[in-house]
């Protein structure tokens, strides 16, 4: 993680990246960005941003008091809430993921409780009525660029992630 960020990172960084709630900021936009210098003050200004819930959560409140925080004139378009949701590590989907892991790549696999993104599994678990549900399950490679515009996967990591995944769904059947 400092290699990417170029920078130090606390020894509780992961920690706090998958456990704890974030704000972040996607893009903001005000005024003149063309060539030249130009002093004009803006006459308006955008910002995207999201929230990273994390369980007992309700985005229903997290939006209230932003609501409440933001000065008159502010107009809020909000693009979608998403309830979180994690399952347990004891569940039998859980063991079933890390033990089939555990024999497809000769070691223990990195278990992270919680996805700093966001997802359907509440969703699913809803519909379905069913407190076991994965997401982002699969090979996670530096060189993949996960998320950029260059996202890849080498063959080989895709290989053996479907020797992984056939042996889950036989250790679930």
């Amino acid at each position: 993680m400092e290699e990417a960020l170029a920078q130090e990172v606390p020894s509780d960084f992961m920690r706090k990246l998958v456990e704890e709630p974030t704000c972040n900021i996607a893009g903001i936009q005000s005024g003149y960005t063309g060539e030249g210098s130009k002093t004009v003050i803006p006459s308006s200004a955008f910002v995207k941003i999201d929230f990273r819930l994390v369980p007992n959560q309700d985005p229903e409140v997290v939006l209230d008091s932003l609501k409440k925080i933001l000065p008159n004139g502010f107009q809020l378009k909000v693009w979608g809430k998403v309830k979180p949701y994690r399952t347990s590590i004891k569940s039998r989907i859980a063991k079933a993921l890390i033990e089939s892991a555990r024999e497809t790549y000769g070691q223990d696999p990195n278990v992270i409780p919680n996805s700093p993104g966001t997802g359907p599994m509440e969703y699913f678990a809803r519909i379905l009525n069913n407190n076991e549900i994965a997401d982002g399950v699969g090979v996670d490679n530096v060189g993949s660029n996960i998320h950029s515009f260059n996202e890849s996967i080498i063959e080989e990591d895709y290989r053996i992630a479907k020797k992984w995944m056939r042996l889950l769904l036989q250790k679930l059947s």
